[in-house]
């Protein structure tokens, strides 16, 4: 077999493992409670009155899942469930949480013109996000012996990529844009400095993925004006939540991982207590140890140490430096340790280590 053709075997076999991955997430999507949330976003979003849009939002869901899902997600001995199910001001107080994920449910918006419901775009775009990782990896990692492209579906399956596609809410869509962005950021760093203010569109919390990213590319003399990127992402988080009428770090952080979701969060009443913010560090460090945490220190002693060297020239090394510092900020700020959070940061941490495996010396990739 010639060098050509092999090439373009290898490539065949990241296009059959990306449609496998759609195909797989299709088939078997994971729907959670935040499904409902998203649904009822799109479907404000879409015009439905609010008097409304309780009953279309769980009409729709119910036509997408089975009985037996339906009934979890609104389980009558789950006051919380039943009673967002049931209430229409506990519905729409709901919402908020949802509706800063701007660019998600207008994505899911426009697939459900294609779809019988909203519940399956919801589907439909995590299982094409999911897909488009294995593209992006293939991506990052093309430059390098294209043999490396025959263990890439076995690497991205032991990251957990099949488990992310199949789950109903924005964390693939994006887990692909974060590590997007990344691999753009190599290639081109101004031009990705300028985008990276747009991750706030996908998740508000990814503003601090784009200051360290713009903190990374103006390390260069002639790329600081891209700091102006920093308050642009700023402004554009303040204004996504006092559209929508965000609750608050503090009371997202209370409903999420202290006093969990309730029926009226309007009215939610913030801990004072110190011990229940610590509680929740010990519970999210052995869920991120657990998924991938252990796996990700070992990857950064590999990655930062080379005969006693750590090699900041390169730009990989660099963006993986980023990768992990958004791990440790994000986990500071807000301690769940769901792989979901961070799966394109471990996925471009071992790219990394891989690239340098194989390349055997650092490349500088400086733009002048």
């Amino acid at each position: 077999m010639t060098e050509k053709k092999y090439n373009l075997s290898l490539w065949i076999w990241v296009a059959l493992f990306s449609v496998y991955i759609a195909v797989y997430a299709y088939r078997h999507p994971s729907y959670n409670w935040d499904m409902i949330g998203y649904v009822g976003s799109v479907e404000k979003l879409s015009g439905t009155q609010k008097d409304s849009l309780r009953v279309r939002t769980y009409e729709d869901v119910k036509s997408s899942v089975s009985a037996e899902k339906y009934f979890e997600l609104t389980d009558v001995k789950d006051e919380y469930r039943y009673g967002v199910s049931q209430l229409d001001a506990a519905f729409l107080q709901q919402l908020p949480f949802y509706e800063i994920r701007i660019a998600y449910l207008v994505l899911v918006k426009f697939v459900s013109n294609l779809t019988n419901t909203i519940s399956l775009a919801t589907v439909v775009v995590s299982a094409i996000s999911g897909a488009l990782i294995v593209w992006v990896a293939a991506w990052i990692i093309s430059d390098l012996d294209k043999d490396i492209l025959l263990f890439l579906p076995f690497f991205l399956s032991g990251c957990g990529l099949m488990e992310l596609a199949t789950v109903s809410t924005p964390d693939a869509l994006a887990n692909l844009c974060a590590l997007f962005l990344l691999g753009l950021s190599i290639r081109r760093p101004v031009a990705t400095s300028w985008l990276a203010p747009a991750l706030v569109l996908v998740r508000t919390d990814y503003i601090i993925l784009a200051i360290l990213m713009v903190l990374e590319a103006s390390m260069r003399k002639k790329l600081r004006i891209t700091l102006l990127s920093i308050p642009i992402a700023t402004v554009l988080v303040f204004m996504i939540n006092g559209h929508f009428g965000n609750y608050g770090y503090l009371a997202i952080l209370n409903l999420t991982l202290i006093s969990g979701p309730v029926l009226f969060p309007e009215n939610i009443s913030i801990s004072g207590n110190i011990a229940d913010y610590i509680a929740p560090y010990h519970r999210g460090l052995e869920r991120l140890l657990g998924g991938m945490g252990l796996g990700l220190v070992f990857l950064a002693i590999r990655l930062f140490h080379r005969r006693g060297k750590i090699l900041f020239r390169d730009r990989y090394v660099r963006l993986a430096v980023v990768s992990i510092a958004f791990v440790l900020v994000h986990f500071l700020l807000f301690p769940a340790g769901f792989l979901r959070f961070y799966m394109f940061a471990l996925i471009f941490v071992s790219l990394v280590v891989i690239r340098r495996l194989f390349s055997g010396q650092p490349h500088s990739t400086e733009v002048s």
